[in-house]
């Protein structure tokens, strides 16, 4: 279940990105919201490293401490890097790939 609503998750955020680019800038420019999502993610370390999703939780880690500790820098670098369109299709893919590893592992 856990799996499934990450993915649920990221697939979500990233289509937000793909077909509202400009709404999702909007409020991702935002400090205040840049932190809400890493507390988010720093919440879900230790119920991922609980039940066993070692390398998610430290995935969990790496994306949220930026984000809560110093949000206007993450803004500025992921602004930088790529447009929001990008961004989302990065976190389709990743909930793609989650599920799929996720699925293949049970097998």
């Amino acid at each position: 279940m856990f799996i499934s609503l990450v993915c649920l998750g990221m697939l979500l955020s990233g289509l937000s990105h793909l077909f509202f680019p400009g709404e999702t800038e909007r409020h991702m420019s935002r400090p205040r919201n840049v932190r809400i999502v890493g507390a988010i993610l720093l919440a879900m370390v230790l119920p991922a490293a609980g039940w066993g999703f070692y390398v998610l939780a430290v995935l969990f880690a790496i994306f949220g401490f930026p984000r809560l500790l110093a949000p206007e820098r993450s803004i500025r670098l992921q602004q930088r890097s790529y447009p929001r369109r990008v961004h989302g299709v990065l976190l389709v893919m990743g909930a793609a790939g989650l599920w799929i590893f996720y699925k293949l592992r049970r097998v």
